[in-house]
Order: structure tokens, then C-alpha cells, then sequence
């Protein structure tokens, strides 16, 4: 989507190894980021056999959960399994249900538009508590080739095909760019926010949850962070529903920040995507959005 160049940098250590080109993390480790940084987002658990998955569901507590497929594809709720089940997404209301949700997910191939026609290995299932949501949101953090540094993509319009709003609404998406001198402050999130049309406490719950996803990004040398929908609840308080986040960077071991490889050691792989990851990783790709 857009165009990383590559950059050489005096350094006098030996380069011993180059990462991989891009690591797109599972939704459920994405999650495990933002608890850690004090976002939003609802109870959940990882569950690798359908057992597992009961337990984490009588865990959580309470009445309906979503049973959702950890498959690194786009379209996941209208997908279907090659063992019958229609939809990488599944709501339900006991921890028995979703028990023989994850039986037929585990195990089975993923069929979605992003995947050819064998689908993905779904090897695990995240549980998570069900919120009933009053409103949806679109937000995100990029890179701009335009403006050569990050730009804050947001939209009253969640929930939905975000490319889908820019073709039909484009009035709709907002844009921020970013001086990566000042970064994004206080004042700008809450404008965002009131764009985006959050009020009261949860505009200023939204701003905080804009500031902390902009602080994450420049940590992890993130390409892409982006979260749909980013929601009010029932109750007014805003939550990170479904969130997504890139990377992709260059590094020399010795000089590899904590952050990013505590990230690329959450990469999960099987048997059938291993050497196309080991390929990719002989990609040098590189840029520096620091000051």
C-alpha cells in the first residue's frame, strides 16, 4: 500500500541478520498490546482445542460470547469452513455452544475473498465476552508516502468496508496528518474524536484511547494500526471491538529494540506457511519516521 525505501545506515557493527519484511499479529495478541496499555477492550481468551474454548467461556462469565477464528485474513464473518460451518465469526450464549463452535473451527480451513480456494488453517480460537454496542467507529494510524510520515484516518462510519465509505462517502473519512516533530497531542485527539462523533466522557475516553494507539505506534515501528469498529457501548464508555496492527521493519540484532521482538516472537506459524515466512525474511525493507 505504500512504498518503504530502503535505507542505508552507517553503522559500524556487523549486520548479522534482517527481520522479516512485514508481521501482521493475530488479533488476540493485538488485543494482549492494548490491555497492557490500559485500552479498552472486552474480556477475552485463546483456546487451541474446543475444550479449552469452554473453559475460557465460563472464564469470561455471563450469557453471550463471540467465537472468532485466528486466521490472518480479511472477511472472516462472511467466510466459511471446509467442515460446513458458514463464518469465521460466531456468536453465542453458553460456554457448551461455544465449546462446538470451536470444535468445528479448530482444525478446519478458513475460505474467505483474501485466501485462494483451500483457505487457511484455523489452529485457534479467540473467545470473547459480547458488548451490545449504541454506535461504531473507524480509526486508524498509517504511513502517508504523500506527506512522508503518519496520518490519523478516522470515520463516523465503523464497522463497515472502510474503502468501501471512501468510494461512496468520501466526505465521510477523516484525515490528520502528522508533524512528527509535535506528534499527536491532547488537542488533536480530542478534535478527532468530536469528528469522528464521540461527546461527553466518551469523546474524552476516545481521545485517550487516540493518544495511547499513537504512542504504541511510533513504539513498535508500526506501518498500520487500525481498529474496526472502535464503539460506544450501551453505557456510554468506549471500547477497541476488532483491532489490527502491521509491522515492518529493517533491524540489526544487537540494535533490536525489546518492544519489536517481543512482537515477532508472538509470530505463530504451521507447517504451511513456515518457508514462506523464512523467504520473506531475506526482504530488506527500511524506513525511519523518527526525529
Amino acid at each position: 500500500m505504500f512504498r518503504l525505501m530502503p535505507s542505508i545506515l552507517t553503522c559500524e557493527r556487523k549486520i548479522l541478520c534482517v527481520s522479516a519484511r512485514t508481521l501482521m499479529l493475530q488479533e488476540h495478541h493485538g488485543m494482549a498490546i492494548l490491555q497492557k496499555e490500559n485500552i479498552n477492550v472486552p474480556p477475552f481468551g485463546v483456546a487451541r482445542t474446543a475444550d479449552e474454548a469452554r473453559k475460557q467461556a465460563e472464564r469470561i462469565g455471563g450469557k453471550d460470547y463471540v467465537i472468532k477464528a485466528q486466521v490472518l485474513a480479511g472477511g472472516r464473518g462472511k467466510g466459511r469452513f471446509d467442515s460446513g460451518l458458514q463464518g469465521g465469526v460466531q456468536v453465542v450464549f453458553t460456554p457448551d455452544e461455544a465449546m462446538e463452535k470451536a470444535r468445528m473451527m479448530i482444525g478446519a480451513n478458513l475460505i474467505t475473498k483474501q485466501t485462494d480456494h483451500r483457505g487457511k488453517l484455523c489452529e485457534e480460537v479467540m473467545v470473547c465476552k459480547r458488548l451490545f454496542t449504541r454506535r461504531e467507529y473507524y480509526f486508524s494510524i498509517t504511513l502517508d508516502r504523500n506527506t512522508n510520515g503518519p496520518i490519523l484516518i478516522a470515520s463516523s462510519r465503523g464497522g463497515v468496508n472502510i474503502e468501501e465509505v471512501a468510494a461512496t462517502e468520501p466526505d465521510a473519512i477523516i484525515k490528520t496528518p502528522v508533524d512528527m516533530s509535535v506528534g499527536v497531542t491532547a488537542e488533536i485527539a480530542v478534535d478527532v474524536a468530536a469528528k469522528m462523533g464521540f461527546q461527553g466522557d466518551c469523546a474524552k475516553q476516545a481521545a485517550d484511547i487516540i493518544l495511547k494507539l499513537y504512542t504504541l505506534f511510533r513504539r513498535t515501528d508500526a506501518t498500520l494500526l487500525e481498529i474496526n469498529p472502535m464503539a460506544e457501548d450501551v453505557n456510554g464508555s468506549a471500547w477497541v471491538i476488532k483491532f489490527i496492527v502491521w509491522i515492518a521493519k529493517c533491524y540489526w540484532i544487537p540494535m533490536l529494540n525489546s518492544v519489536n521482538r517481543n512482537c515477532f516472537n508472538l509470530k505463530t506459524l504451521n507447517r504451511k506457511t513456515l518457508w514462506r515466512y523464512v523467504a520473506s525474511t531475506i526482504i530488506l525493507q527500511h524506513i525511519n519516521y523518527r526525529i
